[in-house]
């Protein structure tokens, strides 16, 4: 009897229907199949030790913008394992969620939190809140506005001196600022999204601080603002689509097919030695010219798919 390949059907289970096509809380803690090194790991590698209260007392507001599927959720999982392994920090639900007290690894996949909080230690309260998708409101039968939502987070924030991570499409960014004027006696978010307005492209960090009215047990007294825009260069243009078929068609992925009798007619094995050859190249270009013709980039979730 000839054997399965486990591989090949996690690898369909990326596809646009399968279990894994989107990142979520729920599987953040697990390292991805097609797991690779992207432009936004040095970010990732800044940001992590500032969602941890330090000496200096500054922590970060970090803003992933883009279009949906343009792997802000993916990045933030990366930085929750980061944080898991290198940092010991525990991640649960808070208290206005029902299933409070829940930690990432008992969520269902079909859970989607707006919030979840970021523990150090036996500490009892938050040092920073990840928004994983902005777009999800808390409560759509109390008030289905994204932006007032977002709103609402940092307000939250800056009265407790937290760090804060936001996975925001362009819509609720612009949503949230037609608010500004409600919220210019907020200073911290008011500035915020007045950075926010308009930015396209990741620039030098602002620092912004907390007044010194709000909380006492603030674990910030400042943050730094870093905006990452993920829709404004194409995955395949820099690299990052090779990099996933590289790792697809690895040849130690797919040794089990190499005994199957099967092998020269089946569709799955000979995609995959049609990438590993000098073809690869050439379907790379394809995908480039199609975007550059249509004027639409390639977002992560599809070149997974």
């Amino acid at each position: 009897m000839e054997g399965k390949n486990s591989f090949l059907n996690q690898l369909l289970d990326l596809e646009v229907s399968g279990k894994d096509a989107i990142s979520a809380p729920s599987n953040w803690t697990d390292r991805p199949l097609l797991d690779i090194d992207t432009e936004v790991d040095s970010i990732i590698n800044e940001v992590a030790p500032l969602l941890k209260s330090n000496d200096d007392r500054e922590g970060v507001w970090w803003f992933l913008v883009g279009s949906p599927g343009n792997g802000k959720s993916a990045a933030v999982g990366k930085l929750v394992r980061t944080l898991k392994e290198e940092h010991g920090s525990i991640f649960r639900l808070p208290k206005e969620d029902s299933r409070l007290g829940k930690e990432l690894n008992e969520l269902d996949p079909d859970d989607i939190p707006y919030e979840v909080e970021l523990y150090e230690g036996d500490n009892k309260y938050p040092s920073a809140l990840f928004a994983q998708d902005a777009s999800v409101v808390p409560d759509p039968y109390v008030n289905p506005d994204t932006g007032a939502a977002l709103i609402d987070l940092l307000q939250n924030a800056s009265e407790k001196g937290l760090s804060v991570v936001v996975c925001a499409n362009r819509g609720v960014i612009e949503k949230a600022l037609q608010h500004l004027e409600d919220i210019k006696n907020n200073g911290a978010v008011y500035e915020a999204l007045r950075a926010l307005e308009g930015k396209k492209s990741s620039g030098p960090d602002k620092t912004i601080s907390f007044n010194s009215t709000h909380h006492q047990r603030r674990v910030f007294n400042k943050v730094k603002l870093k905006v990452t825009p993920l829709d404004e260069k194409s995955i395949i243009a820099n690299g990052t689509f090779k990099k996933l078929i590289d790792k697809a068609v690895d040849e130690k992925n797919w040794a089990t097919c190499n005994e199957c009798s099967s092998a020269s007619l089946c569709p799955f094995k000979n995609n995959r030695d049609w990438l590993a050859e000098e073809t690869k190249s050439r379907f790379i270009d394809t995908l480039r010219y199609a975007e550059l013709m249509s004027n639409q980039a390639m977002v992560f979730r599809e070149a997974l798919a």
